[in-house]
């Protein structure tokens, strides 16, 4: 019971089917209040649908849901105090940027004073306050965002919920997005449950990752948690790149890329080093990725530019090293 005390929200065994098709399996999941908490997967694991039930426009078919130990099997999606804001932004295309934003704490029939103070508030954070007076179709996307962003966040919700709210942005917009919704989460505070497939965005904002997959919650911890120590190969491929290497004394091993060396060592019978045949060097800016081949596997290595001194060029043969200590247990 204490437990549940310190957590916002609070899920056991639910399940979600529609006809024969399962799209929720016994999820049980504890988010702590304050936590930014991301539903990562690809398309199809359940992540929308989980968020859809949370915030109460699926009813699960089992299973306990509580925010703040209230059970909200009863309770009506106006009444849970629940912010969303989804891809599409949702704007009311007649209203300008300041009636939409004042629109839920008009239907929560607050005073016009109240109103304004919140308005201008969010205005001000989102950094729009000389838009207020433009209606959305006049507004870029980045700036439709950010005041569906703000419309969600002005009702001062206890939870608020994003379904791939960025994903019809640009790279730059998308970047700059992501930015704005770290820094509104450190200053407002509120439990965020956030759900994309994009797993650097995941990594960016989130203190908890939930990976799932096919229905089910497949592992779930710190980003660095679920990068380092991944539950089985189909975490350590979703976030990142891993090599699973067949070593010709019969061991396995598996290696995150940018903890693979090129060996300048003359001795090539030393411990922890493989020979590979090189396939493609690929200049990324920051880092360099190369490309190889061992004994019919293909190998990835990333390196900064300032480590890649040598000349290394397709079809040489080089030598890799690896430390244990980078290895992971799969």
């Amino acid at each position: 019971m204490n437990e549940q005390k310190k957590n916002s929200l609070y899920m056991k065994g639910i399940e979600k089917n529609y006809g024969k098709v399962r799209a929720l399996k016994n999820i049980s999941l504890s988010i702590e209040s304050g936590e930014f908490c991301t539903l990562l997967g690809a398309s199809g694991s359940g992540k929308s649908t989980l968020l859809r039930v949370i915030a109460g426009f699926e009813l699960p078919d089992n299973g306990i849901l509580k925010i703040d130990e209230k059970d909200l099997s009863s309770i009506s999606i106006a009444q849970r105090n629940i912010g969303m804001v989804f891809q599409n932004y949702a704007l009311f295309p007649h209203m300008n940027v300041y009636r939409n934003i004042a629109f839920g704490l008009e239907m929560k029939e607050l005073g016009n004073s109240e109103i304004k103070r919140r308005v201008n508030e969010v205005l001000e954070l989102i950094g729009l306050s000389k838009e207020q007076d433009r209606i959305p179709s006049t507004l870029s996307g980045g700036q439709q965002q950010r005041v569906a962003l703000a419309r969600a966040i002005v009702i001062e919700p206890k939870i608020l919920l994003m379904d791939e709210p960025l994903g019809a942005l640009d790279k730059n917009l998308r970047s700059d997005m992501q930015k704005l919704i770290k820094k509104l989460h450190k200053n407002l505070k509120v439990t965020v449950v956030y759900v994309t497939h994009d797993q650097d965005e995941a990594m960016y904002l989130s203190d908890k990752i939930v990976l799932m997959d096919a229905g089910e919650i497949i592992q779930t911890g710190t980003c660095e948690e679920l990068y380092s120590r991944p539950k089985n190969k189909y975490v350590a491929n979703f976030l990142g790149e891993c090599n699973f290497i067949s070593l010709e004394s019969g061991k396995k091993i598996c290696i995150r890329p940018e903890l693979l060396r090129i060996h300048h060592n003359n001795n090539t019978n030393d411990k922890n080093t493989i020979e590979v045949s090189v396939n493609d060097v690929v200049f990324q800016g920051h880092t360099i990725k190369l490309i190889a081949s061992y004994n019919n596997q293909e190998i990835i290595a990333v390196f900064s530019p300032q480590e890649f001194k040598s000349n290394i060029n397709k079809k040489d043969k080089i030598h890799l090293t690896y430390d244990n200590k980078s290895l992971m247990d799969m």
